[in-house]
């Protein structure tokens, strides 16, 4: 899952940068105007922004549901299942998406989380921490967490293999990595299902052995990501596997008539590449517990993800004024889409659409924001 696998759901995560770039210009009092959000480019309107919104995609998409702000604005149209895909469900905030490749932002804070936790530095080598009969190809031992959160571990095996090979980051350390590869950052999914195989490791437990290990790391993994990552913010409808009557994603209206929705597989290596199936105000409460508490990450922690583009796109595209995932999987036209962000530093936002607006979330959000940007 992600935007180099194919495209059937686009996740995206965003957060301004003003909590990396120092305090905004044009700072407002939210407590007298809990409607204004400002950074260092300016200030946006939350009210307009979720208008925005539904104006972009009002009548474009078969469904949307969008979560705005931290007094949570909503606004919903559509079908999250149409007719055709019994039982036919509006689409709303209490309805289960997968999430595709935002998945990959809960696997980084579990990974900072692990990382603190037994005082290890994000430049710290990965090959201690990996099954001790799996083959270490060249430049294994110079792999790190950072590169593996920012794409750069030169890793080339097909992303695409972890839909089809659940040993795809197995091959990948047996194949090794190019020195002149590492500069560049490449999205690899397996950049981060091989977590699933490095946490348990990390944590201290006992090796099953080969033939048990796949199963007994997919458990952990799970595991753990719901007692630190959703348990912590009250989160309990997220799920690694499929979920009866969950959204479904369409092709655009205009061609979606009596056509069978799709469903998304879930997400490879216990989802930590993506895949979770969570509600969109489910996936609020996660996006709320690393803004306004400390009850996921530390300060500090939230600093060094935001600057150093750990999990964010920022490391494999340009970002200005924002940071930003995406996933996605399948092929158009039929499409969904999620969005999973914070705007302007304090302005939390979930975004769901199940068929394509006829362009990317990316360009929706920047889009709105254009059109609710206040003095």
């Amino acid at each position: 899952m992600g935007k180099h696998a194919c495209t059937a759901v686009i996740g995206l995560l965003l957060v301004a940068t003003a909590a990396c770039a120092g305090p905004p210009d044009h700072a407002s009092d939210p407590t007298t105007d809990p409607d204004r959000v400002c950074d260092t480019d300016g200030c946006i309107s939350v009210s307009k922004l979720a208008q925005s919104i539904d104006d972009i995609l009002r009548n474009k998409v078969v469904g949307y549901v969008a979560l705005v702000g931290k007094d949570t604005q909503a606004r919903a149209f559509g079908q999250a299942r149409t007719a055709t895909d019994p039982p036919a469900l509006a689409m709303g905030a209490t309805i289960s998406v997968n999430t595709a490749s935002v998945g990959k932002m809960f696997t980084t804070v579990a990974v900072l989380q692990t990382l603190a936790r037994h005082h290890l530095s994000l430049d710290s080598g990965i090959a201690p921490y990996l099954p001790a009969d799996w083959t270490q190809g060249p430049g294994i031992d110079t792999v790190t967490f950072r590169e593996l959160l920012t794409h750069r571990a030169g890793f080339r095996h097909d992303s695409g293999a972890v839909f089809t090979d659940d040993q795809a980051a197995r091959e990948q350390v047996r194949i090794g990595i190019t020195a002149a590869d590492k500069p560049a950052a490449d999205y690899n999914n397996i950049n981060f299902t091989i977590f699933r195989d490095v946490l348990p490791i990390l944590d201290g437990v006992a090796d099953p052995g080969p033939r048990q290990r796949t199963q007994a790391a997919d458990a952990y993994f799970m595991d753990y990501l719901q007692r630190h990552v959703f348990g912590p913010v009250g989160v309990t409808d997220a799920k690694c596997a499929e979920v009866a009557d969950a959204a479904l994603f369409y092709p655009p209206p205009k061609d979606s008539a009596g056509v069978h929705g799709q469903q998304l597989p879930v997400g490879p290596s216990a989802c930590a590449a993506g895949g979770w199936v969570i509600s969109p105000a489910s996936m609020m409460r996660v996006l709320k517990g690393l803004l306004d508490t400390n009850a996921l990450l530390t300060t500090e922690q939230k600093q060094l993800m935001n600057d150093s583009c750990l999990g964010w796109d920022c490391s494999v595209s340009s970002q200005t004024g924002f940071r930003a995932k995406e996933g996605d999987f399948g092929d158009p036209p039929a499409v969904m889409m999620i969005s999973f962000a914070v705007v302007k530093g304090s302005a939390p936002l979930v975004l769901v659409t199940n068929s394509g607006p006829g362009q990317d979330l990316q360009s929706v959000l920047m889009n709105a924001m254009t059109s609710a940007a206040v003095r």
